[in-house]
C-alpha cells in the first residue's frame, strides 16, 4: 500500500486491464449524466482511500480512432482516475482534530488543486499523443501528405457520399516526369527533396476541406 494510482479507464476499454473498478464504473455513469468530476472515499481492509476521478471527452480530432465504437464528439469515452491512501492523514486527525481542522481543510484544497492540474495535465498529454497516433497512421513521413491508406479511407468515404447524392466523384493523379533520372544523377536526397516540394505545391493549391 501506499501507492499513488492514475490509471485511465473506459466502461468500454479496448484493453481488458483498463476495466473501470466499483467507484469508476459509478463514476463514468455520473458523467453521462453531466458531472464534471467525481471525488470520494473508499476502504482497502483497514485503509482508508481518496479517489477522485475526471471526464476525458471525445472531440472532433479524437473520432478518426473512435468513432467505429459508436462515439460522438461529446460523449464520455473514459476518465481519468487518481486514488492514494489517506490513513496516517486520518489518524492525525482523529488524534488532534481541533488543531488540524484547519490544516486539512487547507491541505484538502491544495490537493484537490494539485489533482485538478494533475489530470488537467494527464488529459493534455494523452490526447496530444491520441493526435501523434493519428498523425503517424496516417501521414506520409516523408512528403506530410496522408499516406494510401488513408486517402483510400477517404475514397471510400467519399465514393459512398457521392453514390448518396448522386453526384459525379473525379479524382486528379499526378506524375513526376523523369523522376528515376533524379535519383540516379543526383541521388535519393535529391529525389526526397523533389517529392517534397511537389507536395507542398499540391498542398497548396488545396482547400481545407
Amino acid at each position: 500500500e501506499g501507492a499513488f494510482e492514475v490509471p485511465i479507464t473506459s466502461l468500454r476499454p479496448i484493453n481488458p486491464g483498463n476495466a473501470p473498478d466499483a467507484f469508476e464504473r459509478d463514476a463514468l455513469g455520473r458523467f453521462e449524466a453531466g458531472a464534471p468530476e467525481v471525488i470520494g472515499r473508499e476502504d482497502r481492509g483497514a485503509t482508508p482511500w481518496f479517489r477522485y476521478m475526471a471526464p476525458l471527452r471525445v472531440e472532433e480530432s479524437c473520432l478518426p480512432c473512435h468513432a467505429q465504437q459508436g462515439y460522438r464528439v461529446g460523449d464520455v469515452r473514459g476518465g481519468i482516475s487518481v486514488a492514494f491512501p489517506m490513513a496516517d492523514s486520518e489518524a492525525a486527525m482523529r488524534g488532534t482534530r481541533w488543531r488540524l481542522g484547519l490544516l486539512f481543510a487547507v491541505s484538502s484544497a491544495l490537493v484537490a488543486l494539485l489533482i485538478a492540474r494533475l489530470v488537467s495535465g494527464l488529459r493534455r498529454q494523452v490526447m496530444a499523443a491520441e493526435a501523434r497516433i493519428r498523425e503517424l497512421a496516417e501521414t506520409d513521413e516523408l512528403t506530410g501528405l496522408a499516406n494510401r491508406r488513408h486517402v483510400s479511407a477517404r475514397m471510400t468515404a467519399e465514393g459512398a457520399q457521392a453514390a448518396r447524392h448522386g453526384r459525379a466523384l473525379s479524382l486528379a493523379i499526378l506524375d513526376v516526369d523523369h523522376f528515376k533520372r533524379v535519383n540516379d544523377e543526383h541521388g535519393h536526397e535529391a529525389g526526397d527533396a523533389v517529392l517534397r516540394a511537389v507536395a507542398q505545391a499540391c498542398a497548396e493549391g488545396l482547400r481545407d476541406s
